[in-house]
């Protein structure tokens, strides 16, 4: 078993075992118990009480528990609780990343380019002047429409993509590089250079 991190962690992958250490010079060991909540304001706010190691709390996150974790940017708080006195010791943000292992949930932009394309095929194999699809009646008159919405979401998508590849370590760059060169230079050796 790998030694465990030195406090928490800026983000992880759901599904991953996370173990950490904290101590803190106001809260002693025996005296306090120590308690991570992360909350994303959209679930329910996960809890973990920590154990001990010396004068270090001990924060073990399994991977159960962490499987169950939407991924998301989280709000946690560490709270030193005794009787009935209890103190935010320490506080921030964390990221949960999305686990690999498990399907993936399409997100809106990527549900709503799905939809978006089902309804521009539907229109492009029929003549029809409305179609309907999930319960709802699309019409042709707004193909430009649904066209210009697919474009925004599929940037969105694309957006979405380079942020998790980012969070993960891995960026590409969306810049092309340009050279000039004038019209009306004929020189040769310009060219050359």
């Amino acid at each position: 078993m790998p030694d465990p991190l030195a406090g928490i962690p800026m983000q992880f992958e759901a599904g991953d075992t996370v173990i950490f250490t904290e101590a803190f010079a106001d809260y002693a060991v025996g005296t306090y118990v120590a308690t991570l909540v992360l909350n994303n304001r959209v679930a329910a706010a996960t809890t973990i009480t920590a154990t001990t190691s010396g004068v270090l709390f001990l924060f073990t996150l399994s991977a159960t528990v962490t499987a169950a974790i939407t991924a998301g940017a989280y709000t946690y708080a560490i709270y030193a609780t005794s009787g009935a006195t209890r103190y935010t010791a320490k506080q921030g943000t964390i990221n949960v990343l999305a686990n690999l292992t498990a399907t993936a949930t399409p997100s809106f932009a990527q549900a709503q380019v799905t939809r978006l394309q089902t309804i521009l095929a539907e229109f492009s194999a029929t003549t029809k002047q409305s179609v309907s699809f999930n319960g709802q009646s699309f019409s042709r008159a707004a193909i430009k429409d649904y066209q210009e919405q697919l474009s925004y979401w599929q940037a969105t998508v694309i957006r979405e993509t380079a942020a998790d590849n980012a969070a993960r370590g891995s960026t590409t760059s969306n810049r092309i590089t340009l050279s000039f060169v004038p019209s009306n230079n004929l020189d040769p050796t310009y060219y050359a250079r």
